[in-house]
C-alpha cells in the first residue's frame, strides 16, 4: 500500500464490496460490522500489516481502523480478538473502581499486599458467581453483571429487613433510625 492518511483508506476503497461480520458481545449482544481490509507496509514498519476498517452500516461516515501484524487473519478473526481487549478494559476498570484497586495511598508495603489481596479474593468470587451461572437458564456474560445482581440482592435484603422490622414494630420510626443514614446540614 502507498502511502496515505489512514482516513483517506475508506473513501479511496468505495469501489470495493463490504464483508459483514457478526459479533457477540459481552451482554450476548449480536452486531453487525461492515468491513474492508487491507495488506501492506506501513511507513516506518518494518513489516506487513493487516488494516480492518469497519462501519456499522453503510452510512457511518466515521469508520475504525484495526491494525494487525498477523496477516493472515480474517477481518472476523481481528475484530472478535479486539472484542475481547472491551472486556480486558472492562475488568481494570472495575478492579480500579468498583472493588478498590485504586483506593489505597502511599502505605507501607504489607498494607498494600493486603489491600491487593482483598481485592483479587473480591475478584475470584466474582469469578467464581460467572462460571457457576453458566450452569443457569440466564447465565451472566460479565463481571459487570455479577456485580449488578449482587447488589440487587442486598438492596432487596435492605429493603426486607426493613419491611419486617416496620411490620414488627407497627411502626417506621425504629426503621428510619436504622436504615437511613443522617444527613448533617452544616451550621
Amino acid at each position: 500500500m502507498a502511502f496515505v492518511r489512514g482516513s483517506q483508506w475508506n473513501k479511496d476503497l468505495k469501489h470495493k464490496h463490504y464483508d459483514s461480520v457478526e459479533l457477540t458481545s459481552a451482554t450476548g449482544k449480536k452486531t453487525t460490522y461492515l468491513t474492508r481490509t487491507i495488506k501492506g507496509r506501513l511507513k516506518d514498519v518494518g513489516f506487513d500489516v493487516c488494516v480492518v476498517i469497519s462501519k456499522r452500516h453503510n452510512r457511518d461516515s466515521h469508520p475504525k481502523y484495526y491494525l494487525c501484524s498477523d496477516t493472515s487473519l480474517s477481518a472476523a478473526k481481528i475484530l472478535k480478538r479486539y472484542s475481547k481487549r472491551w472486556a480486558i478494559e472492562t475488568e481494570y476498570w472495575l478492579l480500579k473502581q468498583c472493588l478498590g484497586l485504586g483506593d489505597f495511598r502511599v502505605q507501607h508495603y504489607e498494607a498494600i499486599h493486603k489491600w491487593y489481596s482483598l481485592v483479587y479474593v473480591s475478584l475470584h468470587f466474582l469469578h467464581y458467581q460467572l462460571i457457576v451461572s453458566q450452569q443457569s437458564a440466564s447465565p451472566f456474560h460479565s463481571i459487570a453483571q455479577v456485580i449488578e445482581h449482587h447488589r440487587a440482592q442486598h438492596a432487596q435484603a435492605l429493603l426486607l429487613a426493613a419491611c419486617d422490622q416496620a411490620i414488627a414494630e407497627g411502626n417506621t420510626d425504629g426503621v428510619i433510625e436504622r436504615f437511613v443514614v443522617p444527613t448533617r446540614i452544616a451550621a
